[in-house]
């Protein structure tokens, strides 16, 4: 996500960049063919088949698929040295897919639809079709038929993702916007009620230094984001687009206020967080 966060910021931005010089020498030097070669024999090791499942594989493809819509030639170049890896852990996702007989519905790394929402961003960048209807196929297998979220659990202490709103956000890319509406309604409860509540507030961070409690301020990040991309998915007469863009900017003011006090345990992370949210991943045209 470290590097996805680099390339991100160039392909947006570009040189006006105070530190885009040593940015893209940072990118040349780790995205060289030589050491992307060596981390696909690493992930080839039948020992190593798990790892970073699915968080990491998942990051993995956000990065290819920033890297093939930047259109300049250093980019191509490391498209192409770290494609054999993506093709390597996409085999593997599609597997695993195959034998995930439900999802895992953690506020943490083994979220099955946190993944799943960068594989098909991934998907349908680069125009892989095929893994785009697997992907598609098996939203609709595990989430589909989903009602009445318990948003009363959320969140647990350590979340850096609402289990709820990221399903959510994986089913706006899914399903047609009529469609979309109308499992949100049998999804979510009213947005007025006390059963919503527990989305609706910020949660609280009392020690934000604190590696694994820091988590939470990621969480209002990804609320944020999410009550965005719900806004912008539902049809302009529905009244709670309104009601999600004014929590997406709770949530996105209350973690800005905060990330910056997280220290390393924090920082490392919480910036990739941030430039998801603040350039609008997932809702751009391309």
């Amino acid at each position: 996500h470290g590097h996805w966060a680099l390339v991100r910021l160039l392909r947006r931005f570009g040189d006006k960049l105070p530190k885009a010089k040593e940015m893209r020498a940072a990118l040349a030097n780790n995205l060289e063919k030589e050491k992307l070669a060596a981390e696909r024999a690493f992930f080839a090791e039948k020992r190593n088949r798990l790892f970073e499942r699915p968080y990491g594989w998942g990051w993995l493809m956000r990065l290819q698929s920033e890297l093939e819509l930047w259109k300049v030639p250093e980019a191509r170049r490391f498209a192409t040295a770290l494609r054999p890896l993506t093709e390597l852990l996409v085999e593997r996702m599609k597997s695993y897919l195959r034998r995930l007989s439900v999802p895992v519905r953690a506020g943490t790394h083994n979220s099955t639809a946190f993944t799943m929402v960068h594989m098909l961003d991934y998907a349908r960048a680069v125009g892989d079709t095929a893994f785009a209807k697997i992907l598609e196929k098996r939203a609709q297998d595990y989430f589909a038929k989903d009602k009445d979220c318990p948003t009363a659990y959320e969140p647990s202490g350590e979340d850096f993702i609402s289990p709820c709103l990221v399903e959510a956000d994986l089913m706006r890319r899914v399903l047609s916007k009529e469609a979309f509406g109308t499992w949100l309604t049998r999804f979510l409860p009213s947005l007025t009620s006390e059963r919503f509540a527990p989305l609706r507030k910020p949660p609280e961070v009392r020690d934000p230094k604190d590696p694994k409690i820091g988590h939470l301020i990621g969480l209002s990040l990804q609320r944020a984001w999410s009550f965005a991309g719900l806004a912008a998915a539902l049809p302009r007469d529905d009244g709670r687009r309104d009601v999600f863009a004014a929590l997406a900017k709770v949530h996105r003011r209350h973690a800005l206020g905060l990330m910056f006090d997280s220290g390393y345990g924090g920082s490392h992370w919480l910036a990739s967080f941030a430039i998801y949210l603040l350039t609008d991943v997932g809702q751009e045209k391309g």
